[in-house]
C-alpha cells in the first residue's frame, strides 16, 4: 500500500465529475488499499478518489472507534429517504482543520449494487454479480440475534483461512492448479482423500460442497422452489457445524427450534460463526408466530431473550442517519 496526495480545496481537480468504475480489476483493488491507508494515515473518517486525484466513483469509510471497521462503495448512488434535514458539523480532508455546520437530508440511503426485491449473487474470484429475484409473496426472511458475543470469531476464523489455505496448496501440488478452493469439485477430494484429511479435508469439503449449495439455492429462487431453498439452507448450516466448526450451542438450538416450527422452511448461521445471527426462512406473516416459539426454546435453555427482525431485500444496504 501507498500513501497518497490528497488534493487540497480549491483545487478545481476537486471539481471533477466522477466516471463509474467499469470493472473492480487489480487497479481498482490498489487503489481502495491505497486509499485505507491514506485516509487512516490523515486521521479521517472518509476519502473519495476524486480527493487523491482519481476521477471515478469510489469512496473509503470508517467510522467505527478504532478504525478496523472499513466500508468500500463501488458507484454508490444515495436516495433522499424523507425531506427532513438535519443540521451535521462536518470536515473534510481536502479542507483540512476546516469544519462547517451544514444541512443535509436526514435520512438518505446509499447504495452500491443492491437491487429492491433481489439478492446479491457476488462472485468474488472474477468479481462478477448477478441479482437474483426473492418472492416477498412467499417467504419471508428472519433474522434471529442470539445475543452471545462472539470473541473467538476473529481468532478462530482465522485459523480456518489459514487451514483453507493449507488444503488448497495441498490439492495444487497432487492434483491440479486452481485459483481458488471453489473451483474443485467432491471427486477431486476424493481423488486424493489418502493425503487430504482430517482438518484439511473437512475445510475443503465444506467449501467445495457449499459452491454446489450456492448454485441449487440460486436455481431454486429462480424458479421459486422455496421448500428447496429451505433445505440448502438446512444443509449449509450442518456443513458449517460439522465441516467448518464455526457453529456453537447457541446457533444450532435457535435454528432447531426454528425449523420445529411448521412456517420455517430452513434456517442456518450467517456470518463468522461463534455466536451472533442466525436466519429464517418463514412464510409469509408467520414471524411473530415463530419469534414467539423460537423464543421460548432458546430462554428455556440458555435463560436469554433472543432478538429478532424480518429481513426485507431494498435498493441498498445502508440507511445513514444525521
Amino acid at each position: 500500500m501507498a500513501l497518497l496526495p490528497i488534493l487540497r480545496f480549491p483545487d478545481p481537480r476537486l471539481h471533477t465529475v466522477a466516471r463509474p468504475v467499469a470493472a473492480v480489476d487489480d487497479r481498482v483493488r490498489q487503489l481502495v488499499d491505497d486509499m485505507l491507508q491514506t485516509m487512516y494515515e490523515a486521521e479521517g473518517v472518509g476519502l473519495a478518489a476524486t480527493q487523491v486525484d482519481v476521477h471515478e466513483r469510489v469512496v473509503v469509510m470508517d467510522t467505527s472507534e478504532k478504525h478496523d471497521q472499513p466500508v468500500v462503495l463501488i458507484n454508490p448512488e444515495i436516495v433522499r429517504r424523507s425531506a427532513e434535514m438535519a443540521i451535521n458539523e462536518e470536515g473534510c480532508l481536502s479542507v483540512p482543520e476546516t469544519w462547517d455546520r451544514v444541512e443535509r437530508h436526514a435520512r438518505v440511503t446509499v447504495s452500491a449494487l443492491g437491487r429492491d426485491g433481489h439478492a446479491l449473487l457476488l462472485h468474488c474470484r472474477t468479481q462478477r454479480y448477478e441479482h437474483v429475484p426473492l418472492d416477498r409473496e412467499r417467504f419471508e426472511v428472519l433474522v434471529m440475534d442470539t445475543k452471545k458475543p462472539r470473541p473467538l470469531a476473529k481468532t478462530g476464523f482465522n485459523e480456518r483461512v489459514h487451514e483453507c489455505a493449507d488444503a488448497l496448496a495441498i490439492l495444487r501440488s497432487k492434483l491440479r492448479p486452481e485459483p481458488c478452493l471453489a473451483e474443485y469439485r467432491i471427486d477431486d477430494l476424493v481423488a486424493i482423500e489418502r493425503v487430504l484429511t482430517g482438518k484439511h479435508m473437512m475445510r475443503a469439503r465444506h467449501v467445495v460442497t457449499e459452491m454446489q449449495r450456492v448454485r441449487e439455492a440460486v436455481r431454486c429462487l429462480r424458479a421459486n422452489e422455496i421448500s428447496g431453498f429451505g433445505k440448502a439452507l438446512d444443509a449449509s448450516h450442518e456443513s458449517t457445524r460439522v465441516d467448518y466448526e464455526v457453529s456453537c450451542p447457541e446457533l444450532d438450538v435457535i435454528t432447531d427450534a426454528a425449523r420445529g416450527c411448521p412456517e420455517v422452511f430452513g434456517a442456518r448461521l450467517v456470518g463468522a460463526g461463534f455466536g451472533g445471527c442466525a436466519i429464517a426462512l418463514v412464510a409469509p406473516g408467520a414471524a411473530p408466530s415463530v419469534q414467539e416459539q423460537v423464543a421460548r426454546k432458546f430462554h428455556e435453555r440458555f435463560a436469554v431473550t433472543p432478538g429478532f427482525s424480518v429481513l426485507h431485500a431494498g435498493p441498498g444496504p445502508r440507511e445513514c442517519v444525521g
